[in-house]
């Protein structure tokens, strides 16, 4: 279910960037007079709130989760292939997100790019969503960990 979550708060974050475009696309911040300027803080600041607790969620129900899903005896390698992931992911979006805004104009370039990871964090909560059912339907091991630990126990003394 956080996983659900992390993904809805993930898309709100881009939604909520895009609602202020306006403020960080100022083409002269420096000057005082400009009218846009004052309302900035209170309209970023919602965005980067939601920004810090989808990342918070995220990593923490992902973490989480992956212990409970998969066997002890391979545990070490579920979580190496989760940071390389996590890695693959941290060297490739940044490359495809310079891509993406340095060939648009649209909000000197930054409009295509949030909805670009809008996009990805729509398919993060595809996937969350995907998980839950599949869990629901199946061993619904992610609902009711104590009968996971149960068997974690066993494994390990075993």
């Amino acid at each position: 279910m956080f996983l659900i979550i992390s993904g809805i708060l993930g898309i709100l974050k881009y939604v909520l960037y895009l609602e202020s475009g306006n403020c960080w696309m100022v083409d002269n911040p420096a000057n005082p007079d400009d009218p846009i300027m004052p309302d900035c803080f209170g309209r970023i600041i919602p965005s980067i709130v939601v920004n810090a607790l989808s990342s918070c969620i995220i990593n923490i129900a992902l973490f989480t989760s992956v212990a409970l899903v998969v066997d002890p005896k391979v545990l070490g390698s579920a979580f190496g292939i989760l940071d390389c992931f996590q890695m693959v992911g941290m060297l490739v979006m940044p490359l495809v997100g310079t891509a993406i805004q340095s060939h648009t104009n649209k909000w000197h370039g930054y409009f295509w790019f949030l909805i670009f990871f809008m996009l990805i964090n729509g398919l993060n909560l595809l996937f969350a969503i995907w998980i839950f059912w599949y869990d629901m339907s199946h061993a619904k091991v992610l609902h009711d960990p104590e009968h996971n630990k149960m068997n974690f126990e066993d494994e390990v003394t075993h």
